[in-house]
């Protein structure tokens, strides 16, 4: 058995169980060949296309199902990458298709009741009311009131998804222990100084490339136990502050905090209150250009109740408070903290909805400076490209 694992990690899974390629007695690979007909293909590769056996063709899907549901340039099975390459119009976080019975349906001119795909509805309300544990929402959709979110569910956003509301109050409000993903959309939009973007209260939520902006709230208020992850999020331009945080177990990676609050808030990009015990973990974000209360006794970039750990970020054009503890991470002027730096990020743009927004340029201090083990930034591009990964939201492209 040993002798077969060591095998199949030498030759290739793939060329041994038959797909496009075999092993000829000098060790040299060649493609299996067929002409016409593909009968002399093997089930693993079951598709003649230019004279070899090959999975899958853009035009014949072949076996690619399940993890792998759509065909590469390569001819070979793999995850899908975007909604469109599903028949559901849903590639799931696992690159999976969702099936689109499991999917409830919301468009902002959707007159179904059902949330169908050829019928969907016109409020997220709606589609929550369905079974369903998959929401898709195209364009920009507008409930009257707080949308309700208290039980395990998964909303995916479309291209330009957004979530808003008509009058003034909070957008999303999940809650009830539920498990709740938000994966590629974007709440916006709240007016007046209660207008919160998304408040989390006793529930366990997933942030997956959100963007929580232009909120005449906070963004997110997060409290009362449940859990929060955010992952490549941008949170800005919040009037009220950027994140509220109060006894929350916390995991915020490749996150930009940038914008929020006024001169008349109370706190302006993040403020934490971690109950002692609690898991967290803050590391590879940028945090820039926040703004609170010149009265208020909170930091404006980052404040903490208690002593905080986080490393790997970037915090400039905002204050730092002197209770939270980084390492490894750029300042406007030097912090103690072991690797820590003083210097310029060097953002290509703070233009919300511009390519370069708070992405690092050549010459960054940040650049090689964090200690994460992270292998993706918030484009979900590789880390590191230098000899060690650059500090904030953004590894610099090659």
């Amino acid at each position: 058995m040993r002798g077969v694992i060591v095998l199949l990690f030498l030759t290739g899974c793939r060329q041994l169980l038959g797909f496009e390629q075999v092993v000829t007695s000098d060790g040299s690979t060649s493609p299996i060949s067929c002409e016409a007909s593909a009968d002399m293909c093997p089930p693993t590769a079951p598709i003649c296309a230019g004279g070899r056996c090959v999975e899958c063709t853009s035009d014949e899907p072949g076996v690619c199902t399940g993890a792998e549901p759509s065909c590469n340039t390569d001819q070979q099975c793999r995850a899908c990458a975007i909604h469109q390459e599903c028949a559901s119009s849903v590639c799931l976080a696992d690159g999976s298709c969702a099936s689109t019975a499991d999917v409830a349906y919301v468009e902002p001119d959707g007159q179904g009741s059902e949330c169908t795909l050829m019928l969907p509805c016109g409020r997220l309300q709606t589609a929550l009311a369905t079974p369903r544990l998959i929401i898709k929402v195209t364009g920009t959709v507008s409930d009257p009131a707080t949308v309700l979110i208290n039980r395990a569910v998964d909303i995916y956003g479309g291209p330009n998804a957004m979530l808003t509301r008509s009058i003034n109050g909070i957008i999303l409000e999940a809650s009830n222990t539920a498990t709740i993903g938000l994966h590629g959309i974007a709440v916006s939009g709240a007016t007046s100084t209660t207008g919160i973007g998304l408040r989390i209260l006793n529930a366990t939520v997933t942030l997956e490339d959100v963007v929580i902006s232009n909120n005449g709230g906070v963004g997110i208020d997060a409290r009362n136990e449940g859990a929060l992850t955010m992952r490549r999020c941008i949170v800005s331009n919040n009037l009220q502050g950027g994140l509220d945080i109060q006894n929350v177990p916390f995991a915020i990676t490749n996150t930009l905090i940038t914008g929020n609050g006024n001169a008349a808030s109370n706190f302006g990009g993040l403020r934490i209150k971690p109950s002692p015990g609690l898991s967290t973990t803050f590391e590879l974000n940028t945090i820039a250009d926040n703004l609170n209360s010149t009265g208020s006794a909170s930091a404006s970039g980052v404040d903490c109740d208690q002593e905080f750990d986080a490393h790997s970020n970037i915090v400039v054009g905002n204050s730092l408070d002197d209770r939270c503890t980084f390492d490894h991470s750029l300042f406007d002027s030097l912090v103690s903290g072991v690797g820590n730096r003083e210097g310029k990020p060097g953002f290509i743009s703070t233009q919300l909805g511009s390519v370069g927004f708070y992405r690092i340029g050549p010459g960054s201090e940040a650049i090689d400076g964090a200690i994460s083990t992270i292998l993706f930034d918030i484009d979900d591009q590789p880390r590191p490209v230098g000899t060690a990964p650059d500090m904030g939201a953004d590894e610099l492209d090659p």
